[in-house]
Parts: structure tokens; C-alpha cells; sequence
């Protein structure tokens, strides 16, 4: 799918305040916008933490767990939209998960969209300070006021208003990224799309580098600037996500699913996701189908 065929479902919008006492640990089936309109909250992913402030939003991706608490307990205002890339035929079956990973039945698992958004020409970092805040707030709070409504066209509306401000957000980001002197924006994008499509080869920095014509360590450090992960690390996360995936969700053999991974063995492939994952292979997707029966 590409960002021509763009057809977005809008599964909840509000404009939701949180009390001192809000503390929230999930991962999400969907994707969802946060803008942090009053407060500050704190955001943590993939061990990064994240203090956001009014005027920044957040961009969360299905299937990353994530923490998202206030800063001193005080009140934050924070406009926000779950919602789909692509309409599906299970997007309206779909709800909002407010549960963490191991909390999740195998049917629940189900329901995780795929993470398309790395493979967009463009796409947002979990977490951005907007210049023209008041532009995308204006937007939102439109789209919110339509999800409110019966009236006819709903869904087209809210179609169009959503597609306004993914818009405005990758406009605004481009800009951002030229104004802080991020020069290599195409070669970046083309890096992260292919550290998240070639999952089953090995990633060679120096060769990487030499494709988008810079330095290995000046690729490395405007990427994490970026993103704020490393080129590595952002492809063993992809590596692993499609990992939980096979494991949860199919019956593939595991020796067949480490050799689609890229690994030479199914030693080698234990051993690596054992140690990011906590647990074997095996054990993980007993414990996914373990889950999924009760």
C-alpha cells in the first residue's frame, strides 16, 4: 500500500483532560495521535523517555509497548485519534486496547494492525515539537467536534479532516528537519525503509552509507537525530516486531521462521531473541497460545 491509496479510519477522537493520578502502561493494535495541548506528559518506548510539553504531539505505532504518565501529577489537556492507515474489512470490528502485551489473548493479538507507516516516503518520529502549533490544533479539534456528530457524510468528512492534518504534521516535519540542518531527509527515509523491509539480511554500515553517499558515522549520527535510534537498533526492533508476529500469530516452524529472519541457525535465532524477549522462541508462542485459549 502506498500514501496514494490513503484511505484512513477514524476509530475514536477526544478531547480528553487527565488527573494527577493518570498512569497508563499498554500496547496499542492501532495507531494514535496525541497532542498535548495543556501540561506536560511523559512518554516512554524502547527504553527512550520523553518529556512532552504543550505544543508537541505524539505519533504511537501498533505493537510497541509504551508508558505514558504526567509530569509532578499535574493536569494535562490532550486531544487525540486512534485510527488506521487503510480502511480494513476488521477496522470497525476493532476497539482500543488499554493492555499490555503478556495481558493480550491470542484472539486479542489478532487485532494489531500492520505498521505500514515506515514504508511512507515520509513519515513522523514518536515525538514532535510542532512550529505552527495552532494550525494543526485548529484541525484536530475540527476533526474531534465531527467524530461527535450523526450527520451525513460523516465518515467522509472525518476522512478528509484526518488526511488535512497528516498533511500538516509531515509538512511541518519536513521543515523542521531543513531548518535544524537535516540535509539528507530522501537519504534517511530511504535508510529506515530499508532497515524495515530487508529483515532477513545482515545490515553492513559501511555499505549502507555507501548507497546514500556519507559517512558511516555522520549516517549514524543524523539518523539517531532523527529518530532517535540507531540505524542497528532500528533493525533488529523491525526484525524482532515481525518475530513476535510469526510466533503469535501463525503456526510457521520455527526453524523455517529464523531462516526467513535471516539467521543461519535455530540456535543462533534462540539465542537472540531470548535475549531481547526474555524468553525462547517457543516459549513465547506457548505462552501467546496459552493465552488465546483461556
Amino acid at each position: 500500500m502506498e500514501m496514494k491509496d490513503f484511505t484512513p479510519y477514524i476509530r475514536y477522537a477526544c478531547d480528553q483532560t487527565l488527573d494527577k493520578s493518570f498512569y497508563l502502561e499498554r500496547t496499542i493494535w492501532d495507531y494514535e495521535l496525541i497532542y498535548v495541548k495543556e501540561g506536560q506528559m511523559r512518554y516512554r518506548e524502547n527504553g527512550e523517555e520523553y518529556v512532552c510539553r504543550a505544543g508537541d504531539i505524539l505519533f504511537l505505532r501498533p505493537g510497541i509497548e509504551h508508558t505514558l504518565s504526567l509530569v509532578d501529577g499535574k493536569m494535562v489537556r490532550q486531544p487525540h485519534v486512534h485510527f488506521d492507515f487503510y480502511t480494513l474489512p476488521d477496522s470497525a470490528e476493532t476497539m482500543i486496547s488499554f493492555k499490555k502485551l503478556q495481558e493480550m489473548t491470542f484472539e486479542e493479538r489478532k487485532h494489531f494492525r500492520r505498521d505500514v507507516a515506515g514504508s511512507f516516503p515520509v513519515t513522523l518520529p514518536s515525538v514532535m515539537r510542532l512550529r505552527n502549533a495552532d494550525k494543526v490544533e485548529a484541525v484536530l479539534m475540527e476533526l474531534i467536534a465531527e467524530y461527535d456528530k450523526s450527520e451525513p457524510c460523516r465518515e467522509l468528512m472525518l476522512q478528509a479532516l484526518f488526511m488535512k492534518l497528516w498533511a500538516i504534521l509531515v509538512r511541518e516535519y519536513i521543515r523542521s528537519t531543513r531548518a535544524n540542518d537535516y540535509e539528507h531527509q530522501e537519504e534517511l527515509e530511504w535508510v529506515r525503509n530499508y532497515l524495515n523491509t530487508h529483515l532477513s539480511e545482515s545490515i553492513c554500515l559501511d555499505e549502507l552509507a555507501l548507497k546514500v553517499n556519507l559517512s558511516k558515522f555522520h549516517l549514524i549520527r543524523i539518523f539517531k537525530k532523527v529518530y532517535h535510534i540507531t540505524p542497528i537498533k532500528c533493525h533488529t526492533e523491525a526484525r524482532l516486531r515481525r518475530a513476535r508476529e510469526m510466533l503469535g500469530y501463525t503456526s510457521i516452524p520455527i526453524t523455517e521462521l529464523s531462516e526467513k529472519l535471516g539467521f543461519q541457525s535455530i540456535h543462533g535465532f534462540s539465542r537472540w531473541f531470548k535475549n531481547l524477549e526474555g524468553m525462547s522462541p517457543q516459549n513465547y508462542r506457548d505462552r501467546a497460545r496459552k493465552t488465546g485459549e483461556q
